[in-house]
C-alpha cells in the first residue's frame, strides 16, 4: 500500500526516459489498466552522469477528477502536464455537470493507482499553483514486483485520449513526451479526439458561442491564420484573424525566438490553453483590440 508522504522517504531515480510502443506490444500484468512505457521514470540509477530525480511515495486519499487529487496529508495535488474535461463545468461553460470524458478521466485515474503497490510524486520546479495546490508529476509502480519503471500518470491518461497535454514554464520535463504521446491518441481517434476539432478564430458564430459549447470548458484549442506580431515593453502580442490575440508575458519571453513568431506571420497555427474575456465594450477601446486572449507560455503551445 502507498503510504504517507514524508521527505525521510524520497528516494532517487535516473533521467526520464520516453519510449514509444504500440499499445498490443506491451502491457504490464497488474490488477488494473494496462500501462504503456510512456514518459517512464527508471527506479534502479543507470548512471551517475544523468539528472536525477526525488521521488516521494505518497497515499492517495481522494481522487477529485482526472488530474487533480488529495493526498492522505490533505494536500491538493495538481498533476503536471495534463488538463482533463471538468466535473462542473459551471459558470464557464453556462451549464452544470460534468463534461464529456470528465468521468472516464477521473476512474482511470483510481484505477491505476488501484493497481498500483506504491505512488510516488516528483515535485515541480514551482511548487505551488495559484490555489495554492501542490504542483508534481505523478507516478504508479505496478504490483508486477519485477516492474523497473514508474509509469507517468498524466502520459497514460494523455495516451487514452482522456486529457489534453498543457505547457507551464519553469515545469517543462517531459511535455516534448507528453506532447508525442498526445499524438498517438489524436491519429487513432481516442476518446476526446473522437469528433474533436480546433476552434476557429474566426468563427462565424462568434468565439464566446464556440467556446461555451467548448468540450474543456475555459480551456481550449483555437486554430488561425497569424496576422500581425508586435511587441511591447512587458509583452509579445501574436494577432490571429478573428476575435483571437496570444499574449506571451515578459517573463515567459525567455523560452520564444522573436524571430521565429515574426516567421508566423501568415501562418495558420493550432494554440492551447485557457481563454480569457478581456470585456464586453469596446467603445474605449483602439479598432482591432480583441475580446479574447490566451496566454501563452512556450512554444509548445503553438502547433
Amino acid at each position: 500500500m502507498p503510504i504517507l508522504s514524508s521527505p525521510w522517504n524520497s528516494i532517487s531515480a535516473a533521467a526520464f526516459l520516453c519510449l514509444m510502443v504500440i499499445p498490443s506490444v506491451f502491457a504490464a500484468g497488474i490488477n488494473g489498466p494496462n500501462l504503456e512505457p510512456l514518459c517512464t521514470v527508471r527506479q534502479a540509477l543507470i548512471s551517475e552522469t544523468l539528472v536525477s530525480e526525488v521521488l516521494i511515495p505518497v497515499q492517495l486519499k481522494k481522487v477529485i477528477d482526472g488530474d487533480t487529487v488529495i493526498l492522505a496529508d490533505g494536500r491538493h495535488l495538481r498533476i503536471i502536464g495534463v488538463n482533463t474535461p471538468e466535473m462542473n463545468a459551471g459558470k464557464n461553460a453556462n451549464s452544470h455537470g460534468p463534461q464529456p470524458y470528465a468521468h472516464r478521466a477521473k476512474q482511470y485515474l483510481k484505477d491505476i493507482v488501484k493497481g498500483s503497490s506504491q505512488v510516488y510524486m516528483s515535485p515541480g520546479e514551482e511548487r505551488k499553483d495559484r490555489y495554492n495546490r501542490t504542483l508534481a508529476h505523478l507516478y504508479v509502480q505496478p504490483i508486477e514486483a519485477q516492474s523497473t519503471h514508474l509509469y507517468s500518470v498524466a502520459a497514460q491518461i494523455i495516451r487514452r485520449g482522456l486529457g489534453f497535454y498543457i505547457v507551464f514554464p519553469p515545469n517543462l520535463k517531459q511535455v516534448g513526451c507528453f506532447k508525442r504521446v498526445e499524438s498517438l491518441a489524436r491519429a487513432q481517434r481516442l476518446g476526446v479526439w473522437k469528433d474533436f476539432s480546433a476552434i476557429p478564430a474566426d468563427n462565424q458564430n462568434g468565439l464566446a458561442r464556440a467556446l461555451t459549447s467548448s468540450l474543456t470548458s475555459g480551456f481550449a484549442l483555437v486554430t488561425g491564420k497569424v496576422a500581425k506580431v508586435t511587441k511591447t515593453k512587458n509583452a509579445w502580442w501574436v494577432e490571429l484573424v478573428g476575435e483571437l490575440v496570444l499574449k506571451v508575458s515578459k517573463h515567459n519571453t525567455q523560452y520564444f525566438d522573436e524571430g521565429e513568431l515574426h516567421n508566423l506571420i501568415g501562418k495558420h497555427v493550432t494554440v492551447r490553453g485557457w481563454v480569457v474575456d478581456r470585456g464586453r465594450h469596446f467603445d474605449n477601446h483602439p479598432k482591432g483590440y480583441k475580446r479574447w486572449m490566451m496566454n501563452i507560455k512556450h512554444p509548445l503551445s503553438i502547433d
